[in-house]
């Protein structure tokens, strides 16, 4: 056969070489740069939704000391102002030490 008549012969001489998909060093550099980025935002979203967390758990916790504190000094105006027939002293120390105990741990 004739190499000037044979057209896959020819072909073949002109080819580059292709490599296989997925192997090109230049398409994987771009691919793992892409994805670093795509990780960086990710990283950046997760972090604004943690930090909007915290100030979502402070903005409650401070409602919720406030709302307590002011109980404890609705109860304390009540006990100092209970005569002494209608309440004992043990009571009134009792609930005193209660109060004292509720703001410990609110402080």
């Amino acid at each position: 056969m004739d190499k000037k008549n044979n057209k896959k012969a020819h072909g073949r001489r002109h080819k580059s070489y292709i490599p296989k998909k997925g192997l090109n060093p230049i398409k994987l550099g771009k691919k793992i740069e892409e994805n670093h980025k795509r990780i960086t935002e990710i990283q950046q979203v997760e972090d604004a939704k943690y930090q909007a967390l915290l100030n979502h758990i402070d903005l409650v916790t401070n409602f919720a000391m406030h709302d307590i504190k002011n109980a404890i000094h609705n109860m304390d105006g009540i006990i100092y102002n209970l005569g002494n027939d209608e309440i004992n002293k043990t009571d009134i120390g009792s609930l005193s030490k209660c109060l004292e105990n509720m703001r410990e741990s609110l402080d």
